[in-house]
């Protein structure tokens, strides 16, 4: 049988290669399929810097003959880091899939995201499009306890998010109307996560899922269950929204508990 969709995040089923892809004076032209993650982790270069290098804004979407500033390798001896090397060391997180994770898109095509039939994936040539309105209002993602707060906390660290304590095999649920833009692993330490934006800059995100129910680029509801938590001992679901690229405090967001 055919695989019409290839679940792995698009940065690496199309993972950008030096050859042929460099202009001159370490600049990457942009191809389909690349996207902002695949280029940085090609380069072994920071995405945030190529976004400052390229005076980057919203909605990040490249464009197919875009031209970026990129850093080459410090070295083209044997020395030099490979390709391969390079990509198990460059680590994600949240706002590198927000800012970095959607495919290149043609000069000429507006950005938006089809309507799609329940449980298919968008197609992963497509860019998840920000919703036109935001329905507004959030409610809690999960019942539980929460268990770390927002902002500074001990030895110099800051969360962005919080965590609330569940019983095992919680559901988790959608916080507001939205369209899903990340479903993965390995995010920063958060395991499952998913990315939703909501519209007028909105995006909430749910670490530490055991397992999801919902893909890419589909619609949900406000309290639509989308996963579920771990069944193992004290199991807790990471919970972060963003105005823009902007943390967030939930608390301030949530009705109170």
């Amino acid at each position: 049988m055919d695989l019409l969709f290839d679940e792995r995040p698009v940065w690496e089923q199309a993972p950008v290669t030096d050859d042929g892809a460099l202009g001159g004076n370490g600049v990457h032209i942009v191809k389909a399929g690349d996207t902002g993650i695949g280029i940085a982790r090609a380069y072994g270069v920071p995405w945030s810097v190529i976004i400052e290098a390229n005076g980057l804004s919203e909605p990040y979407i490249l464009r197919i003959g875009q031209k970026l500033i990129v850093s080459q390798p410090a070295s083209a001896s044997n020395d030099a880091p490979t390709m391969e090397a390079r990509a198990s060391a460059f680590k994600l997180d949240i706002d590198d899939i927000l800012t970095g994770g959607e495919p290149a898109q043609a000069e000429n095509v507006a950005i938006g995201t089809p309507a799609l039939p329940e449980g298919r994936p968008l197609p992963t040539g497509v860019a998840v499009g920000e919703p036109s309105r935001f329905a507004g209002g959030f409610v809690w993602p999960t019942q539980g306890n929460l268990v770390t707060r927002f902002g500074p906390a001990d030895e110099g660290v800051v969360n962005q998010g919080i965590e609330i304590a569940t019983g095992p095999a919680a559901p988790v649920r959608a916080s507001s109307d939205g369209v899903v833009a990340f479903v993965g692993n390995n995010v920063g330490g958060l395991g499952g996560t998913i990315l939703i934006r909501h519209g007028n800059g909105w995006i909430t995100a749910y670490g530490r899922a055991a397992r999801t129910t919902v893909t890419r680029g589909q619609s949900v509801k406000r309290g639509e269950i989308i996963g579920a938590t771990g069944s193992g001992a004290a199991p807790k679901l990471y919970f972060e929204m963003r105005k823009g690229r902007v943390p967030v405090d939930p608390l301030r967001q949530l009705p109170p508990a």
